[in-house]
C-alpha cells in the first residue's frame, strides 16, 4: 500500500542524466500503471505529482500534508 501527501512529487530522474534508473521502480511502475504509462515516466525524466499517480493506480491513497504530522 503507497499513501503520499498532497505536496508529494514522484520521479526516475535518472533519464535526465542518461542514466537506467535502478533499484526496481521500473518493473514496480509497469505492473501498477501499465507499460506505456510506466515507459511515459521512466523515460520523461520529470516529476509527478501524487494526484496523477493516484489516478494511474500507483498510490493508492493522497493525505492531507496536515494528516501525516509525526506522533511521539
Amino acid at each position: 500500500m503507497i499513501w503520499a501527501t498532497e505536496s508529494a512529487r514522484f520521479g526516475l530522474v535518472e533519464a535526465v542524466v542518461g542514466l537506467t534508473p535502478g533499484a526496481g521502480g521500473t518493473q514496480r511502475m509497469a505492473e501498477r500503471a501499465g507499460p506505456a504509462r510506466a515507459a511515459e515516466f521512466v523515460m520523461s525524466g520529470g516529476l509527478y505529482d501524487s494526484a496523477t499517480l493516484e489516478a494511474w493506480n500507483v498510490v493508492n491513497r493522497v493525505v492531507r500534508t496536515t494528516s501525516c504530522s509525526r506522533r511521539g
